[in-house]
């Protein structure tokens, strides 16, 4: 037995050098038992310290295994069920897991016990090492082929650590965390190829922190918190799993940080009736249901942030980089790279009618998307699209469906998408306001399908392949508003088979054709828009009615400034600036843009100057044209009234006309005076 004391001894001594990462657990101050499978079986009986089975040192009734004492086991091959009952004790095999093998279980129920350097073959047994008690540090071993969990903590077990362990083809979970333990660390470990999850923390085991762990081949989700607050989910590696790579589920205020996150067969990352949760700085790519999803469970999903992850290549049809399904409230998804999705970003209803309201889309760069940029196919409302960059995107850059509404979509920049820039299909009461809509394969922005009472303003619409901005389809009660609409393929702004319509105050300039094309439309009112240098023309109107086109500057157009054809009645075209003081060509002997298809009636009276160069209010007056007679005429004219013109000794069957304005500082120099201001025609 010299010889072999002699080795156990330098074993010993190269165990005690082990650093097992936890400064809570006792120091080691008592005898050293030795276990080495070459030792005769007689040595578990001979009270000398030294066993031949590890299952003995535990069952002998001499020597008894104190507190804090240290089991140092040889590298051979071990068989029995081990329960680990003596607090602080440390189990260990110097040689490590590839070396010292164990076939059966390990249960711990003491506090304090380390376990390190096995190979547990858990074959036969529902699970391979088994933490029933607070403060357990397992580090450095192996558990496999369990019916059940590899590594199972449970009964409120708080505190415990499993560091650099593999857990692998084990029937249901590679690592469980569950029963009320706290604060459990799982760190760096292999979780792969396992029956179901590969690291499972659930039951109101709060605080776990989950890092550095390689999580691969599980046949659900990859890592997977449930019904547990706080945990930190960082640096994993998570990969190529049946499921959702890293799901949190009725779980809050955690954090996933710093993942990887590839292949999983549903999303990378998902959130289902989670709250005040952070996924921050992940990397989620090639996943079959798409990036981060979430979605509303037994409760809602809400006020849970996701900003600055790369999100990309979740390609296959259908998927999303981001999806807001259901019960999903107050979240905010915040500067991320979501590139070659499916789709970028998608709201959906659920099959049970609930709908995603009140989330903030911003600061997002959404490239690449063979769909749409962004589609709100169902929405409660209160959805704010703000200052992202769509570009790129196959389809729609911003897409709202039919069953949404009341929505913002605010200050974006949509460039290159291959559809329309902004596309309002049936949606209502949306905001689409201070954007950038340039270089879309349709029109700019759309609003079509009974899309009604929505508001577009303030925003640059440039160089679109189809018309600047389209309503059509029965899209009634829309403001079209303070927008740039400029040097697009088509029209301007295209109206078509529509009512209620406000074009005010709009720039609509160098587009191809009309500035301003009406068709089958009633109630429309073009009022304070500047409309010129368009390449057919300014306005044209076919088959409409009740349009009320006053105080645009109308001017420059290639074609004519206004055309109507026979099948437009109530239009009134008065108080416009035709780009020359005498008024439109046409009627007249007007000089400025022309009119076709209307009566002087319905373009008279016309401003002598821009709009901005008059000032408006009631104004009376005389002019004194005797005709050869001794009594003049007398007038009084009011802002958008009437003129009253009292004529003496005229004759009744003469025609006239009186144009009077005042301009704001003085005649602008670039104005003639105009001779002649009252004409009697015959």
């Amino acid at each position: 037995m010299v010889g072999k004391l002699v080795l156990s001894l330098i074993i010993a001594a190269f165990g005690f050098g082990l650093t097992l990462n936890h400064a809570a657990w006792a120091s080691h101050d008592g005898p050293v038992f030795f276990v080495d499978d070459d030792n005769p079986e007689s040595d578990d009986n001979d009270g000398d310290y030294h066993f031949h089975s590890l299952a003995a040192v535990f069952s002998s009734g001499f020597p008894t295994v104190g507190e804090n004492d240290r089991i140092v086991v040889d590298p051979g091959s071990y068989t029995g069920n081990v329960v680990i009952n003596v607090k602080g004790v440390v189990l260990e095999a110097p040689q490590g897991r590839d070396l010292t093998k164990f076939f059966g279980s390990i249960t711990v129920t003491a506090k304090d016990v380390r376990l390190v350097g096995f190979d547990v073959d858990a074959t036969g047994q529902n699970v391979g090492i088994l933490i029933q008690n607070d403060n357990v540090l397992v580090q450095g071993n192996k558990a496999h082929n369990a019916g059940q969990a590899g590594i199972v903590v449970e009964a409120g077990s708080d505190g415990v650590s499993l560091i650099d362990n593999e857990v692998f083809n084990n029937g249901t979970e590679g690592i469980h965390v569950r029963g009320d333990s706290d604060g459990a660390i799982v760190r760096d470990n292999d979780a792969r190829s396992n029956g179901a999850i590969g690291i499972f923390v659930s039951d109101a085991s709060d605080g776990a922190q989950i890092t550095g762990n390689d999580v691969s081949l599980n046949q659900s989700e990859g890592l997977k918190v449930e019904d547990a607050d706080d945990a930190l989910v960082s640096r994993n590696r998570v990969f190529n799993n049946a499921l959702d790579g890293i799901r949190f589920e009725s779980a809050k205020s955690g954090r996933i940080v710093d993942n990887e996150i590839s292949s999983s067969g549903g999303y990378g990352i998902a959130l289902v009736g989670s709250d005040n949760n952070t996924v921050q700085r992940n990397a989620t790519s090639s996943n079959d249901g798409g990036g981060v999803a979430l979605r509303g469970g037994e409760r809602s999903s809400k006020s849970n942030v996701v900003e600055n992850n790369t999100i990309s290549g979740n390609i296959r049809a259908g998927s999303e980089g981001v999806l807001l399904e259901g019960d999903v409230s107050s979240n905010l998804i915040q500067g991320n790279a979501i590139t070659s999705n499916s789709f970028g970003v998608r709201f959906k209803t659920t099959s049970s009618g609930e709908v995603p309201g009140n989330n903030s889309i911003e600061q997002n760069n959404i490239l690449d998307s063979p769909e749409d940029g962004v589609e709100l196919a169902g929405s409660a409302g209160r959805n704010r699209i703000f200052n992202n960059t769509l570009s790129g995107n196959n389809k729609v850059g911003i897409r709202l469906n039919n069953a949404t509404g009341n929505d913002s979509v605010l200050n974006n920049t949509v460039v290159g998408n291959g559809h329309q820039g902004i596309l309002v299909d049936g949606s209502s009461r949306n905001v689409i306001a201070s954007n950038v809509v340039q270089n879309n394969g349709r029109h700019g922005i759309a609003l079509q399908n009974g899309a009604g009472n929505n508001t577009v303003t303030g925003n640059t619409v440039h160089k679109n392949l189809s018309h600047g901005i389209a309503v059509a389809g029965g899209s009634n009660g829309n403001d079209v508003e303070d927008n740039a609409v400029t040097a697009n393929r088509q029209s301007g702004i295209s109206v078509d088979g529509v009512a209620q319509l406000d074009v005010r105050g709009n720039t609509i300039r160098d587009n191809v054709a009309e500035g301003v094309a009406i068709r089958g439309a009633n109630n429309v009112d073009v009022e304070h828009n500047a409309i010129h240098g368009n390449n057919r023309g300014g306005i044209t109107v076919d088959s409409s009615s009740e349009l009320d086109m006053e105080q645009n500057n109308i001017e420059g157009n290639i074609q004519f400034g206004l055309s109507a054809t026979a099948s437009v009645s109530a239009l009134k075209a008065d108080r416009n600036w035709w780009g020359a003081a005498r008024g439109p060509a046409g009627v007249f002997e007007g000089a400025g843009n022309a009119v076709v298809g209307v009566r002087v009636e319905q373009v008279f009276p016309w401003l002598t100057a821009p709009f901005a160069n008059l000032q408006l209010g009631s104004t009376s007056g005389e002019i004194i044209d005797d005709f050869g007679q001794d009594d003049p005429a007398s007038f009084l004219a009011m802002d958008k009234a009437d003129v009253d013109v009292n004529f003496f000794n005229v004759a009744p069957e003469e025609d006239g006309i009186i144009i009077v304005s005042k301009y704001q500082a003085g005649q602008p120099e670039a104005l003639a005076s105009l001779p002649g201001a009252f004409k009697a025609v015959s």
